[in-house]
């Protein structure tokens, strides 16, 4: 951790001894830390199932973290498709269950209007991670199942849609 802030540092530094502040400003090392931020809350996430927390990431400052987990509820909505795609209902309501935590958060720390595009993101990616649950919910309820794989060596569909792959799906009614 600390050796990416130091790395940081030194390139900034280095750019204002050589007079490149025009190129390497702090904004772009403010923007680097917070998608530095937004890698270590899914790596967090992904390894321990825990969002680390403001405190455990010292070397960015409270926007940088904000948008950080902004963007972090972007991912894990990514997650929770690829969850979805192998029907695996209870990793996609744990990503649910998390959004709706952050969402209410960030609600709450919103109160003077300062971070309303964040917040405007994470309740993007939770309306699009409702939607998808309740997909998820009719397909469930339906007792549709995903068709086996075709043995045959092409890989292809197997059958319904035309050439672009429209009307067809992987489940048997």
């Amino acid at each position: 951790m600390s050796l990416v802030y130091h790395l940081l540092k030194s390139i900034y530094h280095s750019s204002i001894d050589n007079h490149l502040t025009s190129i390497i400003t702090i904004d772009h090392i403010s923007l680097s830390l917070e998608e530095w931020a937004e890698g270590k809350l899914l790596l967090e996430w992904v390894d321990r199932k825990s969002i680390l927390s403001r405190d455990q990431a010292t070397i960015i400052n409270n926007t940088e973290y904000i948008g950080a987990i902004s963007d972090f509820t972007g991912e894990i909505g990514r997650l929770a498709v690829m969850h979805a795609g192998k029907r695996d209902y209870i990793a996609v309501y744990e990503v649910y269950e998390v959004m709706l935590v952050v969402h209410k958060v960030m609600t709450n720390l919103n109160a003077n209007h300062r971070y309303n595009k964040k917040v405007e993101a994470i309740a993007t990616n939770l309306r699009k991670l409702s939607e998808l649950r309740y997909e998820l919910c009719m397909l469930q309820r339906s007792g549709r199942r995903l068709r086996a794989k075709p043995s045959g060596g092409d890989g292809g569909s197997s059958g319904g849609g035309d050439e672009k792959g429209n009307g067809g799906d992987n489940y048997d009614a």
